[in-house]
């Protein structure tokens, strides 16, 4: 039994060795080895029915996103910092009354009227809207 073992994998490596050891005759017949030349595309018309649309002008976006240096920030205009300071103080009211009437923070009202805050169209009308003033300008 042994010996018909060892016969067994003699033949399979025989065969093996066979196939890969003769390289030109079984694994490169199938080949192609023509010679392959490259042709540069024709070009496209700059102008006319096949030409590519214009380049679109850029948008305060797109210069926003191109752009390295930093931008200001919007903030809250001195001339309604002042007129939100007056209407609240005709009013008799504190900075801490108004900003709980209008559901912020303290410290929301204090930088809109300091006008360091950076404007949200619905905390300036809930302000405009308590004060009975239009900040529309």
């Amino acid at each position: 039994m042994l010996r018909s073992h060892f016969y067994f994998w003699s033949e399979v490596l025989r065969h093996y060795s066979n196939l890969f050891c003769n390289v030109d005759q079984h694994t490169m017949q199938h080949q192609d080895w023509a010679t392959v030349g490259w042709t540069r595309p024709a070009k496209a018309p700059s102008s006319g029915p096949g030409a590519p649309p214009a380049r679109r002008r850029p948008t305060a976006a797109m210069e926003l996103d191109r752009s390295t240096e930093a931008q200001p920030v919007k903030v809250v205009p001195a001339a309604t910092a002042a007129l939100i300071r007056q209407a609240r103080n005709l009013k008799s009211l504190t900075q801490a009354q108004l900003a709980q009437r209008i559901n912020v923070a303290p410290r929301v009202v204090q930088q809109y009227e300091l006008g360091t805050a950076v404007p949200d169209a619905g905390v300036l009308r809930r302000i405009a809207t308590t004060l009975g003033v239009n900040l529309k300008r």
